[in-house]
């Protein structure tokens, strides 16, 4: 029984499934005020306290930056997209340094499977690329 119980902690250790990362919680839509864990827009979260932006995609903005009505709708839909995939559980998550806001850039990866793919594979984000390109 002993060598089963250390079997399963070493296999636990291997695992990109963390209890902490798996139980992630409700993510809202975030409002004024503390941010602690809550969905900014299509590609902007915050979580633990944390802001993060996912890497190599970009969303439509929807605060103050939507430059028509398609691009502030398209960018509401990111934004309710991304807090579905990230209620479902997160299974993993990989920084990659951070952007010129200080937000630290994160490949994600859910039960769902890749975040931003999901979210170019739904038209509701496309590649970041070199920069930022009008939605209108």
């Amino acid at each position: 029984m002993r060598l089963l119980a250390l079997i399963l902690a070493a296999l636990s250790l291997l695992s990109p499934i963390t209890p902490a990362l798996a139980q992630s919680g409700a993510f809202p839509i975030c409002s004024y005020g503390k941010r602690t864990q809550c969905v900014v827009d299509g590609d902007t979260f915050w979580r633990g306290g944390q802001k993060y932006r996912l890497k190599d995609i970009d969303a439509p903005e929807i605060a103050g930056g939507a430059n028509c009505q398609q691009e502030y709708q398209t960018g509401v839909a990111a934004t309710y997209m991304l807090q579905r995939l990230l209620e479902s559980g997160i299974v993993s998550m990989t920084a990659f340094g951070r952007d010129r806001y200080g937000r630290t850039l994160v490949k994600v990866e859910t039960r769902m499977g890749d975040v931003g793919s999901a979210l170019m594979d739904a038209r509701l984000a496309r590649s970041y690329g070199h920069g930022r390109a009008p939605w209108c």
